[in-house]
């Protein structure tokens, strides 16, 4: 073979080559789960609190994180994963029949307590980061349905705290379209939790909703596609293993939430 014929090979694999290094990454959202992590035997600090989101903002570097919000009695917000208290908690019953006062008053994962939606709005403030609400809306303990009332009043302090403290947008996320219904569009991204990819669509395209959250194994790549090809924004969770991690990032969505942000991060760089 030529020498000169040799040499423009080996310049075309080494271009080739150094342009496929140099290819932009698909660039998703990363949410650290309940601040640092909610899986048992994964995370540091207990999910939801004051130390596992500033774990997840400052050791992390995730770009946001997913909190979970239920209202007290007195229709305050506050930061809780489960209704009941006993597994976390030296309370007993649901998160729903206390005041906030009480509910500061429990030891929360041995040493810990339970924050208020506004202190994590606090956090996320002081480090201009991303907050995802997930709105839990289940009435347990037969306290009956959550109403309109129940939910704008406690969203009140939030848009107080919000007119004197800008933020980046922040996501508030429901399995129900009748609560996200009451949301204010101007202020929140109102994002739709569902298995059936095919109503999210329906609702995105008649502007009920901003986004769509999904877990995993209730989309494939079809769907993923598809969503794309309509620009329609998804956020996937029910990731915590590398390969899940892999496997969600292959659809390429907008957003994740994830228990290893770290894992999540890098296979971006």
């Amino acid at each position: 073979m030529d020498w000169r014929l040799g040499l423009h090979i080996i310049l075309v694999l080494l271009i080739s080559g150094a342009c496929t290094k140099g290819e932009k990454k698909h660039a998703a959202e990363v949410y650290g789960h309940a601040g640092g992590g909610i899986s048992k035997g994964r995370y540091i600090y207990p999910p939801n609190s004051a130390e596992s989101i500033s774990y997840a903002f400052d050791v992390l570097n995730a770009d946001g994180v997913e909190v979970d919000v239920r209202l007290t009695k007195d229709s305050s917000m506050v930061l809780f994963h489960d209704s009941g208290l006993e597994l976390e908690t030296d309370g007993v019953g649901c998160v729903e029949q206390y005041t906030l006062a009480e509910l500061k008053e429990l030891n929360y994962a041995d040493r810990y307590e339970i924050i208020t939606l506004t202190e994590a709005l606090h956090l996320s403030s002081e480090r201009n980061r991303s907050l995802f609400l997930d709105l839990k809306t289940v009435a347990e303990c037969g306290i009956g349905s959550i109403s309109e009332e129940w939910v704008n009043k406690g969203f009140e302090e939030v848009e107080e705290f919000l007119e004197n403290h800008p933020l980046p947008p922040i996501t508030v996320n429901s399995k129900s379209l009748s609560v996200l219904s009451w949301i204010d569009g101007d202020v929140f991204l109102k994002s739709f939790e569902t298995e059936n990819i095919e109503v999210g669509i329906e609702q995105y395209q008649a502007d009920n909703i901003d986004k769509l959250t999904v877990r995993l194994d209730w989309i494939n790549n079809e769907q993923a596609n598809l969503l794309r090809d309509l620009q329609i924004p998804f956020c996937i969770f029910g990731i915590k293993t590398q390969k899940e991690i892999r496997e969600a990032y292959g659809l390429l969505p907008t957003e994740m939430i994830s228990d290893n942000v770290a894992f999540t991060k890098k296979i971006m760089r």
